[in-house]
């Protein structure tokens, strides 16, 4: 995944488009933004709560909030739920161009 910034208007919750396994966002965005997407989108989790076609159970991580079911990683470090991408961009990949997150599922 990887992100970057654009000059156009935001749509859909700051994030502008997804294509392939590249994502450009906001600046401003939270790391927490970015994670209910990649559980929506990438790993399936349905909707923002995780809430999926499958019958819930007792012990279904469907109700977890999005930073608790996958970890996202920069220059392999984990990143702060509540750091932007600005912060990230600036004190972690410590460059000026497009950088690039990965993540890690930590429950379905």
């Amino acid at each position: 995944m990887t992100q970057t910034t654009s000059g156009q208007g935001c749509r859909d919750r700051n994030l502008l488009t997804m294509r392939a396994d590249r994502l450009v966002a906001n600046d401003f965005i939270q790391c927490r933004k970015v994670a209910e997407h990649v559980v929506e989108k990438i790993v399936g989790g349905g909707d923002v709560n995780g809430a999926s076609g499958s019958k819930p159970t007792n012990e279904d991580s469907g109700n977890d909030p999005p930073e608790e079911r996958v970890e996202l990683l920069c220059c392999d470090q984990v990143l702060d739920p509540n750091m932007d991408l600005r912060t990230v961009r600036h004190f972690i990949w410590k460059s000026n161009v497009e950088f690039t997150l990965h993540y890690r599922v930590l429950k379905q």
